[in-house]
Order: C-alpha cells, then structure tokens, then sequence
C-alpha cells in the first residue's frame, strides 16, 4: 500500500476551534519514493477564529499570509479533499498526529461538511511514526541519537531531531517525518512491520484478539513504559476501547474486593487495566520484550499462565468491571455541558457516528451547487450543527448573498465567540486572550526590534477583527 505523508499547521491547539492555516502532503510508495508532486497548501484565516500567538510565531504566520494567501479555507479544505481522494487509498503517516493532526482533519472536514473519515476508511489506514520511532528506540536504543531531558528521559521532539533550521513548516516537517520512517525501516524492520500491523482499528482488534498475551507501550510524564499485558475478552462498554491485564498484577486479589473497593482499585494508580485505542495505532510487540525488564522479568512463566487462566474464567468479574466503567461513563456524560457552538459538538465527534446516507447526499449536493443555490440549501440537514455550519460557509465565502437576518445572526454567534463579553471560561482563543499574549510577548521582547515590529503588526490585525464584529 502506498502512504500518505503529511503535516499541518494551525491557529492553535484545539481541533475544534481553531483551523488550519499550512498543509503540505507527499505521497510515496512502501519504498519511500514520491509518486506524485506534493500537494501543499496555504490559507487565509477563517472568519470567527482569534489565532493563538504563540502558534503564530512558532509557525511563522505574518499578517500579510494571515489576509492575503491565495486561498480562503473553504477552497484549501476543497482541494485537501479532491487530491486525498485521488490518493487513496493508502496509509497515512504524521509525527505526533494520533491526537493532533488526524484529529484537526476530522473535525475540519466536518465544519466544511464532509465525510469526516477519509483517512480511515475505505480501505485507508493511519500511523504516527511518533509512536513508531520511541518503540524502536526502546527495542534498539542506537537507531537514534536522542537529547536527553533535564529529568534524563529522550527527547522525542521532531524539531530537536531535526538537521535545519526549517522546523515548523509543515514541508519540512513532513520531509522529516519521511527520513525517520525510512530509518527505522531499515535499521529496526521487525518495528516498523509490527506498527504497519495496527494501522488500522480492525487489524489492531484482530491482532489483540489472536495474541491476547502482548506488550502495549504508552508514554507518559516523559517516559516510555512497556506493560506486558492480556487480554481477556472485556472493551470498554461505551468508548469500544481494548482493556488488557497488567500482568504485574494478581487478578485473584481484585476478583475477591467488594463493589467499592473494585471501583477504587480500577482508579488507582498504577493502573491494572491498559486501554488499548485501536483507532489511534497502538504499539502492540511480542511478549518477549516485556518478559525480559522488570517487574516482568521477575514473575515466573508459571505464574502468568496461572494469572491468564484465572482471568479467562472470571466472567462475573469481567460484568463487574463493565459495569463500573458503564456507570463512570454516564456520570461523564451528564457533567460534559453541550456547548452554544457548533463546534462544541465536535469535541464528541465519535459520538455522531458516520453521517446518515440521507445527510451525506444533502452535502455533496451543497457543494455541487453555486453559493447562490448554496443559500437556497440552508437549514436543510437533519442535524442543526450541519445547518449552522452551512451558514458559517456561505457567511465567509458569499456572505452578499445570505439574508439580512441570517447574516446578523451568523456575525452575531461569531462576535459572542471571539469578543467573549460576559468573560465566560472557555477553551478557544478570545480577543482579550490575544491581547494578554501580546503584552507578555512585549515585555519578553523589548530589545528585538523586529519582535517588536511583528507584535505590533499582529496587535493591529487582531484590532480590526474587533472593530468588525463590535456592532454585531
């Protein structure tokens, strides 16, 4: 299978209130040859969307591509679509995308009212050469030189692997990405097959259900950790994700604990139960590696055998543990407010599921239509989000052409979005956020007078968004 090479640049960190504002895609055979002239994107900042600063320098945005780059969104998330389309299907490679950049496409392809799924579906699969690179670097600590972190754990930042000075952009990025799955292809195989093997959530089930008996990787506080794990028939009752059995632990003495105490042990940590996410290509390696560090290596095969025996015949505690989760879940839910925009809705996109045939056909026919028809087609879509989204579209593409109350509306939804009047604690930049950000980058600043020029430049940008949305 061909693969899919690509990275983005955005506004900032929430995927699904901020936007893309760089792409670049290359797409290479198994042999890491280019195929095809990349496809490489650079757009205007979407209407209603206050950019984080420091996303900004870090990305290197001035004003002038900020206003002026030869796309509007709408058009770059078009093009994104029709060439993947033409690429597909295949599987895509990111650093550090699982939850960054597959999730950015997703929730983009969403607002502009398309299948949100086109990485991982229809034959298309999806990896991290992030998760890839930190196995492989646990398995064969030479494929890569590493800084090491105050705390004396690797850095795994692809700007500090990199040889430029070009970090950031999302061209570079992406060659970069390309060189280090080539490396591990070459000098760590038995890797670099094995993440190929969990690339997509069916071939990662599959696998799990056939081992049962495994090594999961996870990396937290800075370190990577390797749990040898088993599973033993149980998915979380609501999220479908894996749990597995740290082996490290005696089911025995968790079968035996009251309703409470259960609960309280499941919390704890460390954690007995791993989750495995399927969707987001775990690292899954043979038994063996897991065997041979501690505590592992310290537990006889005898006693694991006992312990997997144990768990496979514990099927009222396998329903109390469902049973637990199931509660958890719900409480969850009822506390997870719904959100005045539509793109609160997005932050439980796995919740919508796969759009209804019916809906599906309503898009393609939005966009298949001029913006004069486009208009015609508002508030048409079973679910309202669709309809406010249409609106949004049409808003920043023709806004000539909506109706004076819809316009007033949209403008006015955006304005309590980004002016934030009533100070409400929220989880997107605001006006008064990029404001403090400036003043704190100023005082950082004072002595670099092109620092300084290029603050004042995103101060004024910044200014006329205000001044345009004050009297909505």
């Amino acid at each position: 299978m061909n693969y899919i090479f690509f990275d983005l640049e955005t506004t900032g960190s929430s995927s699904s209130h901020d936007s893309i504002l760089e792409a670049y895609f290359l797409l290479c055979n198994d042999s890491f040859q280019k195929l095809a002239p990349p496809l490489t994107l650079r757009c205007r900042l979407k209407e209603g969307v206050i950019p984080n600063l420091n996303a900004l320098l870090i990305n290197r945005s001035t004003v002038n591509l900020l206003k002026n780059s030869n796309m509007s969104w709408y058009q770059a998330v078009n093009l994104m679509e029709s060439t993947l389309r033409k690429w597909s299907p295949a599987t895509y490679w990111t650093y550090g995308g699982v939850n960054f950049d597959y999730e950015f496409l997703r929730k983009t392809w969403f607002k502009a009212l398309k299948e949100p799924y086109l990485t991982n579906t229809n034959g298309s699969k999806q990896g991290d050469v992030l998760h890839v690179i930190r196995a492989a670097k646990l398995v064969k600590d030479d494929i890569i030189k590493t800084p090491i972190s105050a705390k004396g754990n690797p850095v795994f930042k692809l700007d500090k692997l990199m040889k430029h000075t070009d970090a950031h952009g999302a061209e570079a990025d992406t060659i970069q990405t390309i060189k280090l799955a080539e490396l591990i292809s070459k000098k760590a195989n038995p890797v670099w097959k094995s993440s190929l093997m969990t690339t997509s959530r069916i071939d990662a089930e599959q696998l799990i259900q056939k081992e049962k008996s495994f090594c999961s990787l996870e990396y937290f506080y800075g370190k990577l950790r390797i749990f040898y794990t088993y599973y033993f028939g149980i998915q979380h009752p609501v999220y479908k994700w894996f749990l597995a059995w740290d082996l490290q632990w005696d089911p025995a003495d968790y079968i035996k604990m009251g309703k409470e105490a259960l609960k309280d042990a499941l919390d704890k940590s460390p954690k007995v139960l791993r989750t495995i996410r399927c969707n987001k290509s775990p690292m899954i390696l043979h038994s063996n590696y897991g065997m041979k560090v501690e505590p592992y290596s310290k537990i006889s095969p005898e006693i694991y055998k006992k312990r997997m025996k144990i768990l496979d015949e514990s099927n009222d505690f396998k329903e109390r543990i469902l049973n637990i989760l199931q509660k958890k879940a719900d409480e969850r839910k009822k506390d997870d407010p719904l959100g005045l925009h539509p793109e609160d809705r997005l932050n439980n996109l796995y919740d919508h599921g796969f759009p209804e045939q019916s809906e599906k056909e309503k898009m393609k026919k939005f966009h298949s239509v001029d913006w004069k028809e486009k208009v015609n087609l508002l508030d048409s879509f079973s679910q309202d989000h669709n309809n406010q989204f249409a609106r949004r579209l049409v808003y920043e593409e023709a806004e000539h052409l909506l109706p004076k109350s819809v316009h007033k509306e949209v403008k006015r939804t955006l304005a309590e979005k980004i002016l934030n009047p009533k100070n409400d604690k929220v989880n997107w930049t605001t006006v008064a956020d990029f404001y403090q950000q400036i003043d704190l980058e100023r005082n950082k600043s004072e002595n670099d007078p092109n620092r300084m020029k290029l603050l004042d430049e995103y101060n004024d940008f910044v200014m006329n968004i205000e001044k345009k949305y004050q009297d909505a």
